[in-house]
This record gives C-alpha cells, structure tokens and sequence, in this order.
C-alpha cells in the first residue's frame, strides 16, 4: 500500500519520526553534557587519592563509573534506535559472565551450568548489559 503525500498516516508517521530524531538529538546532547563533568570528578578523585588514604575513595569511584555505564548505555540504545549501531556477534560465556558479575556485585547465586556449549553466539556488549541489569536488580529488590 503507498500512501498519497497528503495521506494522514503518513503524515502521523512522519511526525512520530520527527519527534524520535528530535529525542534522540537531545539524549544524545544531554550525555555528552552529563559525561564531561561526571569525568572531571572523577579525575579530581584520582588526584585526590594520590594525596590521602580515604577509604571512601573507591566507593565514589564506583558509583561516578555506575553513572557513566548508565550513560553509555544510554547511548548504545539511541544508536540501535535509530539504526547506526552494527551489532557484533561473538561467543558470549553466560555462565562465566554471571559467576564473575556476581561476584563484583557481592552476590551469591547458584549458578548450574551442564551446558555442554555454554557459549551463545551474540552481542557481548548488549547481552551482558541485559545480565547486568537482571543481577543488579536482583540485588536491589531480593533478600
């Protein structure tokens, strides 16, 4: 079916596509104006390290990494969005990508892997986004 130019739908398509681009546009300025300040503080605390012993040191440098993984992720989903990111498929390890995320989080899970072929061929960067999201959830909201 080709619709006319004046046609409605294709108009309301038109607009909803605008609008994506237009949002798409702002995440992307919006990341750019987040990220260079989030690393100008973390390089402060890098310096700041050097000069004293502060236990508390490494723990704002995790969260201040949390927030910038937040927004590389941000980006990495505008651009499957709007269709400029190439997905690269590799072999992905599930079972080891959970046992050694598990641990960075303090988490203890039972993982039982009788896989024969424990890989699966995908997108390391995306899949362990989604994993990483399900461990750090499940961190948050169970006993």
């Amino acid at each position: 079916m080709r619709l006319s130019e004046n046609d409605e739908l294709r108009v309301l398509f038109e607009t909803i596509n605008k609008q994506i681009d237009a949002i798409s546009s702002f995440n992307k300025y919006l990341s750019h104006e987040i990220k260079t300040p989030l690393m100008k503080i973390l390089s402060a605390i890098d310096l700041l390290s050097l000069k004293c012993d502060d236990k508390k040191i490494p723990e704002l440098k995790k969260e201040l990494f949390f927030i910038k993984d937040i927004i590389d992720s941000l980006n990495k989903l505008i651009l499957i969005e709007t269709k400029n990111y190439q997905i690269k498929k590799e072999p992905f390890d599930i079972c080891k990508y959970l046992q050694d995320y598990s641990k960075i989080l303090g988490l203890e899970i039972s993982i039982q892997c009788g896989l024969k072929n424990r890989e699966v061929l995908t997108s390391k960067e995306l899949f362990s986004l989604v994993l990483k999201n399900i461990l750090e959830n499940a961190k948050k909201y169970s006993k």
